[in-house]
């Protein structure tokens, strides 16, 4: 029994720019199948959400490679050139790149922000220097250090007044054993809690309670 194509146009503007059918167009073309579309002229990325956006077709990084397509053309969309080079550079996933760069990990209003087009990059240098200390758990930690939970775990432990990145390499050269990986932010502040502290005074000691620190 054969199957028939079933034949759903994708929508795009009079510049052939895709407004809707992404994943049809990549699908389609993938096994060299045509591709039929229907022209919707003065159709741009307000559209492109619009018809997406109370919808699961369309995800971060989707949105991520539709603002980016415009920051040439738009000086309002070049934040998210700098946040795709940024996401690109480190090899982390688009959702935690917005919160890196905005300086907050829990803020929705940062995600509504970035997917209505208004995404700043406040925090980009801060992130890179952040994301560059972390590689130096690569060798100790190399399948998990860039785990999104460890990453939180990292970014709060590291907010500490009393951290000293030294220091934390120092223990990692022989403690780096403790590192395994955990189902929960907390977990992980233990551990890192549990390098830190070694052999440190009590007054230069980093504690933490649940991801509150104490």
């Amino acid at each position: 029994m054969q199957q028939k194509q079933l034949i759903t146009p994708i929508i795009v503007n009079e510049k052939y720019e895709i407004i809707d059918g992404q994943h049809r167009f990549k699908a389609q073309s993938s096994l060299g199948l045509p591709v039929y579309y229907i022209v919707c002229e003065g159709y741009g990325l307000s559209e492109v959400h619009r018809l997406n956006e109370k919808s699961n077709n369309w995800k971060a990084n989707d949105f991520l490679n539709g603002y980016s397509t415009y920051a040439e053309k738009e000086e309002k969309f070049f934040d998210y050139a700098l946040l795709r080079d940024f996401i690109e550079n480190n090899a982390i996933s688009t959702i935690l790149g917005i919160f890196l760069t905005k300086g907050e990990l829990n803020d929705q209003d940062a995600m509504t922000a970035f997917k209505n087009g208004h995404y700043k990059a406040k925090n980009i240098e801060a992130a890179q220097k952040f994301m560059d200390i972390l590689e130096d758990f690569s060798p100790y930690f190399h399948e998990t250090y860039k785990s999104t939970k460890f990453i939180k775990a990292f970014l709060l432990f590291s907010g500490s007044t009393k951290y000293n990145h030294d220091n934390m390499t120092k223990k990692l050269e022989y403690m780096s054993g403790y590192l395994q990986p955990r189902n929960q932010i907390s977990q992980y502040l233990d551990i890192l809690s549990d390098i830190y502290n070694t052999r440190l005074s009590e007054k230069s000691r980093i504690h933490f309670k649940g991801e509150k620190e104490i």
